[in-house]
């Protein structure tokens, strides 16, 4: 278990699954321009602007780019989320309502802010409130895995690093994460390459992850199920009879099989 004052999450593959949306951008855009697909076959983690030149020599990049980010926004709004993600990130969003001037929780990404908002109103991810919360691209000036993004959203937060927590997909963002003081939850099933920090905990999906909302106002998180506190099934079922501003939870408030 650790006990913070503010929780950082990843978007994609953390919060809602973006994986196959932005290698089919790639595929696309390959068949846009007439070259082999399997020359972007990898093209997921890796700027625009660096790949085309590399994949395409000749072509316009700019070009190349703008393309690429429209198709991007035009599949934003079918993203998917990671189960127990909207349930975590709307129990938090009503905590911050339910307490003004309480900061839990932002979100660090790598993508564009417009991209940031789109995926996450396709997935139905409750955002916190300050849009200042939403770290993107556009706030550092050198991309995650480098842990820029993490020590800006720790300044809007009002916390160090070392009550703060990271909850990242990527290896390599965690270690370094982790390295800088921030205490970490990796997400997912990649493996943390030999003599990285071992994350604080793991887990498949924040499914598996509850926490605790304490009177001093710290979150206490641990492994286990966030459906099977009775608060915050009691919550759920508020949230769905009376809140017409977020779209139903559907099967993340259905009582999960053990």
């Amino acid at each position: 278990m650790i006990e913070v004052h503010g929780a950082i999450f990843d978007l994609c593959e953390v919060l809602l699954y973006s994986r196959d949306k932005c290698q089919q951008v790639w595929d696309d855009w390959a068949a846009h321009i007439g070259i082999d697909p399997s020359l972007v076959a990898k093209a997921i983690g890796q700027r625009s602007i660096d790949l085309i030149p590399r994949v395409a020599p000749g072509s316009d990049v700019e070009a190349g780019v703008q393309w690429i980010r429209q198709r991007d926004l035009e599949l934003a709004s079918s993203m998917e989320p990671v189960e127990g993600a909207r349930l975590w990130t709307r129990a938090l969003q009503l905590l911050e309502q339910m307490k003004p001037g309480l900061r839990l929780y932002t979100i660090a990404s790598s993508a564009e802010r417009e991209l940031v908002f789109r995926r996450s109103s396709g997935a139905q991810i409750a955002l916190p409130k300050d849009d200042a919360a939403i770290i993107a691209s556009e706030d550092v000036v050198v991309q995650k895995p480098e842990p820029e993004a993490f020590h800006v959203a720790a300044r809007w937060l009002g916390r160090p690093p070392e009550e703060c927590v990271v909850l990242e997909d990527n290896p390599v963002a965690l270690d370094k994460a982790k390295r800088d003081g921030f205490k970490t939850v990796k997400i997912g099933s990649r493996e943390m390459a030999p003599g990285s920090l071992n994350p604080d905990i793991s887990v498949p999906d924040l499914a598996h992850l509850t926490f605790d909302f304490t009177r001093n106002g710290t979150l206490l998180i641990r492994e286990g199920r966030l459906w099977d506190r009775l608060e915050v099934r009691e919550l759920a079922v508020a949230l769905t009879a009376t809140d017409r501003s977020f779209p139903p939870f559907g099967h993340e408030f259905a009582p999960k099989s053990h």
